[in-house]
């Protein structure tokens, strides 16, 4: 019979779970925190009537966090910790406006500004805006450029009509990184913080040629290296010769490097025609250790690539007879002290 899991010994016998795990650490402390958050009110009300171990605020803030409304009233009304604003800020984000409506009324802890950038973030358009007028702590950038990453674009309207914080870059990178072009196009034409390299960076690594082409045409901001080295290790090559030819993107060792790494052979060969700097043994380690010989075949066809192969080989073979001699070396001065210690030590004997 296999053995009975931690839940089982403790719906049959709660106090052998109790007296197996009290005292170990604070488990008993986060048990209590982890019954009331789950809801195993039965369960939590054993340990409470049961165990010493003390409730700390974090009971409320997770029962408010979860939407247990009637544990979130039981701890107001028989307990004394209280909670934090961790509470409503939880109760926000995941839509629990009954909840953050009792905490407000019955509670004086409030909230901050994670409340409404939480519940921005998972479109909960209500609790915005009840948050909106009924509480002052507001919200931060981070409101709408949630609301866009997720493409909530209900949401970044809202915000942008009736709130003042804006947004950042993140925001469009957001939507852009995540194929939410409805939402891309309405801040390009609504809001001017634009993106970042980041947008097409990433999107070069998802496979969006289209993005990385919509944000080339609509923004100056350009992308870093990255871009072909997310491009070529995924072996998107559209999108690496879009990167050389349309953003004047160069090919680097590191995006040969990982288009070798990852059996990208056209990639490798595009890149390496067009290779802005000299041959390094890399990439062929690479290939080789992953098992992609046609590409080691393909790089050892070129002599500088060859000749940084074999420089590389003879370094590792020098290194190793370094090693070896070394070894050779500290052995020969141990046996050769160990012969001198026996020899002064018969000598001595002798005298």
């Amino acid at each position: 019979m296999a053995p009975k899991s931690r839940e089982e010994v403790w719906k049959s016998n709660p106090s052998e779970w109790h007296d197996k795990y009290h005292g170990v650490g604070d488990f008993c402390k986060r048990a209590k925190v982890y019954y009331c958050r789950s809801g195993r009110w039965a369960n939590f009300d054993w340990l409470l009537a049961n165990c010493d171990a003390p409730l700390s605020t974090e009971a409320m803030d997770n029962a408010a966090t979860n939407g247990l409304y009637n544990n979130v009233v039981w701890f107001h009304e028989h307990r004394f910790e209280g909670c934090t604003t961790a509470a409503m800020d939880g109760a926000a984000t995941h839509g629990h406006l009954k909840t953050v409506q009792y905490l407000h009324e019955n509670r004086n802890e409030g909230c901050t500004t994670a409340a409404m950038d939480g519940a921005a973030t998972n479109n909960h358009l209500a609790t915005v805006v009840w948050l909106h007028q009924n509480r002052s702590e507001g919200c931060t950038t981070a409101a709408m450029d949630g609301a866009a990453t997720n493409e909530h674009l209900e949401m970044v309207k809202w915000l942008n009509e009736n709130r003042t914080e804006g947004c950042t870059t993140a925001a469009m990178d957001g939507a852009v990184n995540n194929s939410h072009a409805l939402v891309a196009r309405w801040l390009k034409e609504n809001r001017s913080e634009g993106c970042s390299t980041a947008a097409m960076d990433n999107a070069a690594g998802q496979g969006y040629l289209a993005a990385v082409k919509w944000v080339n045409e609509n923004f100056a901001v350009g992308c870093t290296p990255v871009a072909m080295v997310n491009a070529a290790s995924k072996g998107y090559l559209e999108i690496v010769k879009y990167l050389v030819n349309e953003v004047n993107q160069v090919s680097t060792n590191a995006a040969i490097s990982v288009a070798a790494e990852n059996g990208h052979l056209e990639v490798v060969k595009y890149l390496h025609k067009l290779r802005t700097e000299s041959c390094t043994a890399e990439a062929i380690l690479l290939a080789k250790k992953n098992g992609h010989s046609d590409i080691v075949k393909f790089l050892l066809q070129h002599e500088e690539c060859r000749v940084a192969y074999e420089m590389e080989k003879s370094k590792t073979r020098v290194g190793s007879i370094s090693t070896i001699a070394g070894r050779l070396l500290s052995y020969l001065a141990q046996v050769f002290d160990g012969e001198l210690t026996y020899e002064q030590e018969n000598k001595a004997k002798s005298i």
